[in-house]
């Protein structure tokens, strides 16, 4: 057979294939891309991480009125996103590990709580702590934050340094705090990106990678504790894809990972995903997923705009509840500080002040 007729046979193959296969993709994906009906939660924000970049210049009375006001938004939940971070080698809490970032205390700090280790010398863990205490919000504590985990996540011996690593820093929280009833989860600050190209490889690769890291964090809660109680969770961000392409990705995950929690990052607030376009067929997956293995799933619902770093709008914030509260099981956003918050700028004060009103509006 020669070379034309060869290339012309392989064409007509790829011709057909493509007859078969997207009539049937499309077969088994379109229920999936319509909205589910309303009924899983309503549409509220209930949590927000706190990236500290940026906030080291709050005082201790700056942080009482946020956290109050995250009480009177009706949140309950806020996950510092890191406690360690591997580019300084320095820790927000007052380690024995690590050097502590004197620069992340705020001027007038202070810890009224003298059952917490350095009371007398606060650091942010105090103060987060002592103030969920107050105003009855539950706190999940990030460990170590290194970016270059993107490509070291195969290198062995990187991991086995990151899963001692993780292990001394939960241990120590974990003996710190663990009497607290606010300590309510240890977050693990390693963020996949999800889309047309992952699939059951992928999920199992990285699900693996998290299995050593959370296992680390139980054994570390079972030496402090003698059980379990608090939840791990990690928040990959997600990319326009199909249902099923999404559902081998998670289900092999999930089947891997060993967690409690799947956040996802609707890369909404990154240009990545639009909420109505986008969303529906991907967090159908992940809801689905998470329910067969006995995981919750929440939305991390992003509140910035990428292009400026400023807040989002009121509308498009209402379009993001709207559709990702039909699939997820709580809404936590990213984040409250930078771009909800009353005190940390004037844009960000504008769209608390919208939500506020949408929250009186009932809708």
């Amino acid at each position: 057979m020669n070379t034309s007729k060869v290339l012309r046979v392989a064409a007509a193959l790829l011709v057909v294939a493509a007859a078969v296969e997207l009539p049937v993709a499309y077969y088994f994906n379109f229920q999936y891309d319509n909205l589910r009906p309303r009924g899983q939660i309503p549409p509220r924000i209930t949590g927000t991480f706190i990236q500290y970049t940026g906030l080291a210049t709050w005082n201790y009375t700056m942080w009482d009125a946020e956290l109050a006001e995250l009480e009177a938004l009706g949140l309950d939940t806020v996950i510092i996103q890191w406690t360690h971070g591997a580019a300084t080698n320095k820790t927000l809490y007052r380690s024995a590990l690590y050097d502590f970032d004197s620069a992340s205390v705020g001027a007038g700090m202070t810890v009224a709580n003298a059952s917490y280790p350095n009371h007398d010398q606060p650091d942010m863990l105090n103060v987060f702590f002592d103030l969920a205490e107050k105003h009855g919000l539950r706190v999940h504590v990030g460990l170590s934050a290194d970016w270059t985990f993107w490509w070291q996540m195969d290198n062995a011996t990187w991991l086995d340094a990151e899963v001692a690593e993780a292990k001394a820093l939960a241990s120590e929280i974990l003996g710190r705090y663990k009497h607290l009833p606010s300590l309510a989860g240890v977050y693990i600050p390693y963020e996949d990106i999800f889309g047309s190209d992952a699939g059951a490889p992928e999920g199992t690769r990285y699900g693996e990678f998290l299995a050593r890291i959370a296992g680390a964090v139980k054994e570390a809660e079972l030496a402090a504790t003698g059980g379990h109680r608090l939840q791990v969770s990690v928040a990959p961000a997600c990319a326009p894809s199909w249902y099923w392409q999404v559902r081998s990705y998670v289900d092999a995950l999930l089947a891997a990972a060993g967690i409690d929690v799947l956040m996802v990052q609707d890369s909404v607030g990154a240009k990545r995903c639009k909420p109505l376009d986008d969303l529906p067929p991907v967090y159908a997956a992940v809801a689905d997923s998470c329910a067969a293995a006995g995981v919750e799933f929440w939305t991390d619902l992003e509140i910035f705009d990428i292009d400026t770093w400023l807040p989002c709008t009121m509308s498009r914030l209402a379009t993001q509840l709207d559709v990702e509260c039909r699939y997820a099981g709580k809404v936590v956003v990213f984040d409250v500080p930078h771009y909800l918050s009353e005190q940390y700028s004037a844009s960000a004060r504008a769209l608390h002040d919208a939500y506020e009103a949408y929250l009186a509006s009932g809708l």
